[in-house]
């Protein structure tokens, strides 16, 4: 094994060691999240103690229905991932980019991806990373990492990644599997021996087979800085490496003899040297603890390919399971106490509705029927019992609740519900006479206190669509653009300082509770501007079905409108024009006859004035044929039975 290998090998090796001894107390807390979550509210202590008396453990799980409730609301507002222009001169570049991103996101199905990793991350463990890689036709797609299958660097404070050194990955994955991820080591990967799970070993179910190896990643960033030249004449700018291979035919000391000699006549430098910091990203992968691949991150970005979707993130405490939370782990200590007080109601219940007996041996004819409850049982005493029934047969009941048990658990169940920042309303358990608008209104406010949440969800598809951006100028050439756009890119499309100046990410109209509500703004705004909004942009908007059919129908009507409308302009201008010269004629003719012009020479002017009319007139004789044909139409085309 090379010196670098085993030094790659080593530092993976000593930061897996360091980071998961940092991380070991939050990893156990969204353990015990997830376990929640799925309904595994009780210890295996507890449920051995509950067995050894005889009695059941009931989890009544209301966590996982305010986790769901807050997922379903996510998906029912989903909003799609739209790349908009800063100003109207990038509008043509960020419509493309933002075609490009919506067929990504729809044909890899990102908007499910990035739901799951809300739901899985933000809401029950409190961290899920969402992958962006490409395969080996040049398809975009995601995946999705567990809080237990990467660490992230300990002295990481953005969410964002932005100062993340280093992120290690590590999954239990079938050999053919990662074969096909990395096929020019495959004879490699065969010569290496199975490992055992002393890393990662929070996945020991999947180490017990053969098959399965151990695929570990180490994403790390490289910062550094960079020898450039400027030209401060033309703005030109170049790495010194650049400068020295197409501006100077010597090496490094040509090329500062270079910088130095040139100068303006003032004295002025008219090139500058400057060193520019800059960042990438790296990648080792291991499989069973040895080293078989290493370069720059695959997909060519300048940033890790991951978004963090995670939970109530306060970087400067030190504990890191208070650092980083989920919603799950503010409901977990109300859960188990709710949970506690319900089984012990239970088993209060449960021993008080079992009634006892006391029979006096020999006092009935058949003593089995003694073991009979419920309405209509019989019970026969001997008839040679000698005193009253009552000294026969004794039946008793257990003692009843403890006061205030109900109540202290309607009383912990309203504090679970609001330890999420929630209320009743939204759980659909409000019986309050309210009016409907004040109950959406209280509903909203419920889910106000969820902000948080859905602002990293909104940072984390903000950050989606930059990287997106990012890999499409990467990978995307201009025949690939064209055929999936339709459309050739658009001056500015390649730019390497589009994601910073040029465009913004951000969310549109997706579900159709939200094309519902556009619609029905659309529709007011189209009866207030009749003149100025079309009735295609209106219908091309509507929620209905075979909308093509009925936007292209639409069109037509408009098209034959507006023709008409063009017409009628037209001869409007026409008649004007005709009535002008008439009345110039009429002018000239009387200012003639006072002048005591010849007749001939008003005769003359006469059929001029004929002559130029008579185009008008033809005009305005074909638009009342054309007007009088489309009203027959017009009348063809009405339905059986409506008056013509």
């Amino acid at each position: 094994m090379p010196d670098t290998d085993k030094n790659k090998k080593t530092e993976y090796e000593d930061l897996f060691k360091d980071y998961s001894s940092v991380w070991q107390s939050a990893n156990e807390e969204m353990s015990l999240d997830l376990q929640m979550h799925l309904g595994a509210h009780f210890t295996d202590k507890q449920i051995t103690q509950a067995k050894l008396t005889g009695r059941t453990l009931y989890p009544f799980n209301k966590t996982s229905r305010q986790v769901d409730l807050i997922h379903g609301y996510e998906i029912r507002n989903r909003h799609v991932l739209k790349i908009g222009p800063v100003d109207k001169n990038d509008d043509e570049a960020a419509s493309q980019h933002t075609a490009l991103v919506m067929q990504q996101m729809n044909s890899a199905r990102g908007y499910d991806w990035q739901s799951d990793c809300f739901k899985w991350g933000s809401l029950v463990t409190g961290s899920n990373l969402m992958e962006i890689y490409i395969d080996r036709e040049g398809n975009i797609h995601f995946g999705r990492l567990s809080y237990s299958s990467f660490l992230l660097d300990p002295a990481l404070w953005s969410s964002d990644l932005s100062d993340c050194r280093n992120i290690l990955t590590g999954r239990w994955l079938h050999e053919d599997i990662i074969k096909a991820l990395l096929p020019t080591e495959a004879d490699k990967i065969d010569k290496i021996a199975p490992a055992d799970a002393s890393r990662w070993d929070h996945q020991p179910l999947y180490a017990r087979y053969d098959y399965m190896r151990l695929y570990e990643q180490r994403w790390y960033m490289k910062t550094g800085f960079e020898d450039r030249v400027l030209n401060r004449l033309t703005g030109e700018e170049l790495s010194f490496d650049d400068f020295k291979r197409e501006k100077v035919s010597g090496g490094a000391k040509a090329a500062n003899d270079l910088i130095d000699a040139l100068r303006t006549p003032a004295g002025m430098p008219i090139l500058t040297k400057f060193k520019q910091p800059f960042k990438s990203i790296g990648l080792d992968i291991f499989v069973d603890g040895e080293l078989v691949w290493d370069g720059p991150n695959p997909l060519g970005l300048d940033e890790h390919n991951f978004i963090w979707l995670n939970g109530e993130w306060c970087p400067e405490m030190e504990r890191s399971e208070l650092k980083l939370r989920s919603l799950t782990r503010k409901l977990r200590d109300p859960q188990h106490a709710r949970d506690k007080r319900l089984n012990q109601a239970l088993d209060a219940i449960e021993s008080s509705i079992q009634a006892g007996k006391r029979i006096k041996e020999g006092a009935l004819v058949n003593p089995k029927a003694a073991y009979k409850s419920g309405q209509g049982a019989v019970l026969i005493v001997d008839k040679d019992h000698q005193g009253p029934l009552s000294e026969a047969v004794d039946q008793f009941s257990g003692p009843g609740l403890a006061g205030g048990v109900l109540e202290l658990i309607e009383i912990l169940d309203k504090e679970e519900t609001a330890a999420a920042g929630m209320n009743e309303e939204i759980l659909g358990n409000d019986d309050k006479d309210i009016p409907g608008i004040l109950h959406q209104y209280r509903t909203g406010q419920a889910l106000t206190g969820q902000g948080g949440i859905f602002q990293n969800f909104r940072r984390a598809k903000w950050q989606l669509g930059i990287k997106l951006v990012k890999a499409n100028q990467i990978w995307m050439s201009p025949e690939d653009v064209e055929r999936r756009i339709g459309k050739r890119p658009a001056p500015g499309f390649y730019d390497p300082d589009f994601v910073r100046f040029d465009c913004n990410p951000c969310e549109g109209l997706l579900t159709d509770s939200q094309r519902q509500l556009y619609y029905l703004e659309l529709k007011e705004l189209y009866q207030m501007f009749p003149q100025l909004i079309p009735a295609s942009f209106v219908i091309a908007n509507a929620p209905v079905q075979q909308s093509a059919e009925l936007l292209q129908a639409v069109k037509q009507k408009e098209q034959v409108t507006s023709r008409m409308a063009q017409a009628e302009l037209q001869t409007k201008q026409m008649l004007d024009q005709v009535m002008l010269q008439q009345a110039n004629l009429d002018a000239a003719k009387a200012q003639g006859e006072l002048a005591g012009i010849p007749l001939d020479q008003a005769k003359a002017m006469t059929e001029i004035a004929k002559l130029n009319a008579e185009p008008q007139l033809d005009m305005i004789d074909k638009y009342l044929q054309l007007l009088t044909i489309m009203q027959v139409q017009q009348q063809l085309n009405q339905p059986a039975g409506v008056a013509k």
